[in-house]
């Protein structure tokens, strides 16, 4: 989309948060909701509350607080919207999913959910919150899908704090990330078809996780550890025919192998193998930020190794192996079939790189970390605002102006930096007589 003045900008901004006015119901709150898109779309240092009404005209920081930290419109229905608004622009459903954590750093331990613990951004254990998020990634195009905070359990035995931060009964009880990530997962399949799900190898370790998606059928390409341990596909087998139970027992039942000398190996064993042998070594050629590069990678069919009971056959999955430039092995295992072509499954993971463009815009450009309050509600009252805004400035046609998705908001901001209204002296954003003479 070209925009040529002012007007043609603030009309776009109106009709396209008008069109998610069924969730917010009451025309105030859809005002306010135009001034915080605004405020996160400007520029600033900072783009919490307080900051950003200090650079908006005629915006009101007690109202904008409000509406974020109190109001009773719904989050969860706002996502759904934008997702249903995005499958009906793209014209399809069907997308890479991609499951990923994002933390954002805290001071005080007084915000929902603030516990030490392991922090992305910092590399480290410290002060944060941990939000679980689902993103869909197509040749063309990504877009965060939803999110959710994780709840500590130390948090959860305190109800003086949740009460505190107005933390819904619902949510009161402790569910660990991958729990949380399936509800989410859930929650989507209710609009999307999951083509594929990848992750990092905090869920591709955890077999609990795994064997959930294989309940519900979607495919899916995993990080994992170098020291997760595998049986060969070719050892001899015995099967164990299942036993009664009764309600009371989790004892389970799985495949041993006939001869006890046969030992499981690590991925690390196994990839070294692979890779003296020379043999099994594939080269592809993928496409990743603008330029294609070079992969060296191995892959073979393998069992898990179910440690409870002790080393016990479990499920047969694809093992893959890439070496990248500097020597350092990465390490994936996937629930593809065997005929599925190994090339496809090494692309899947190399699409993960999105996300971390995703968060760098979330973050960086439209200040996703920067929310101080400390309420349940307004976290992700937060959280859905920032989705909008961003796929607001995906609804410019970058291609045909040939620009990035930071250098459309930085466009956006010049445009409202540099006009002044005809109405007042006032630089736009001037909300009061810019909803009222959008005409």
């Amino acid at each position: 989309m070209k925009i040529a003045n002012i007007k043609d900008l603030s009309l776009k901004v109106s009709q396209f948060i008008d069109g998610f006015r069924s969730v917010f119901k009451r025309n105030d709150r859809v005002h306010w909701c135009k001034t915080y898109i605004y405020g996160l779309i400007l520029d600033g240092e900072r783009k919490s509350i307080g900051a950003m009404a200090s650079r908006i005209s005629n915006a009101n920081e007690q109202s904008l607080q409000q509406f974020v930290n109190q109001s009773q419109w719904s989050f969860h229905e706002l996502i759904i919207s934008l997702n249903k608004y995005m499958i009906n622009r793209l014209k399809m459903n069907e997308f890479i999913f991609s499951l990923d954590d994002t933390s954002l750093p805290k001071k005080g331990d007084e915000s929902v959910g603030v516990s030490r613990q392991y922090c992305g951004v910092q590399g480290k254990i410290s002060n944060c919150q941990v939000i679980v998020t689902l993103h869909a990634i197509s040749n063309k195009i990504y877009f965060p899908v939803t999110a959710r905070l994780y709840l500590p359990d130390g948090w959860i035995k305190n109800s003086k704090k949740l009460d505190k931060v107005k933390v819904p009964l619902e949510e009161r009880n402790f569910k660990e990330k991958w729990r949380i990530a399936l509800d989410l997962i859930d929650e989507s399949i209710q609009l999307f078809k999951i083509k594929s799900l990848v992750f990092d190898a905090a869920y591709g370790c955890n077999r609990n996780f795994l064997n959930e998606l294989d309940k519900r059928k979607i495919n899916f390409v995993g990080h994992i550890r170098n020291n997760e341990k595998f049986w060969s596909k070719n050892i001899p087998i015995k099967s164990v025919v299942p036993r009664k139970r009764n309600l009371q027992t989790k004892l389970r039942d799985y495949d041993n192998p006939v001869d006890n000398r046969y030992k499981p190996r690590s991925a690390l064993r196994i990839a070294e193998e692979l890779f003296s042998k020379g043999s099994n070594i594939k080269i592809i050629q993928i496409r990743r930020k603008n330029e294609n590069i070079k992969v060296e990678y191995v892959a073979t069919r393998v069992m898990e190794c179910i440690s409870r009971p002790w080393q016990k056959v479990g499920k047969e999955r694809w093992l893959l192996v890439e070496k990248r430039k500097d020597g350092v092995l990465k390490y994936y295992i996937s629930n593809y079939s065997k005929t599925y072509p190994k090339d496809e499954i090494i692309e899947l993971m190399h699409k993960r790189w999105k996300i971390e463009q995703g968060y760098q815009i979330l973050k960086e450009e439209l200040g996703l970390d920067h929310y101080e309050g400390r309420s349940w509600l307004g976290l992700h009252h937060h959280i859905a605002l920032c989705f909008l805004a961003y796929y607001f400035i995906n609804e410019f046609d970058k291609k045909k102006l040939e620009i990035s998705f930071s250098a459309v908001r930085r466009y956006i901001n010049r445009i409202f930096q540099t006009i002044f209204c005809p109405f007042c002296d006032n630089t736009f954003p001037c909300f009061p007589k810019l909803i009222l003479n959008t005409s």
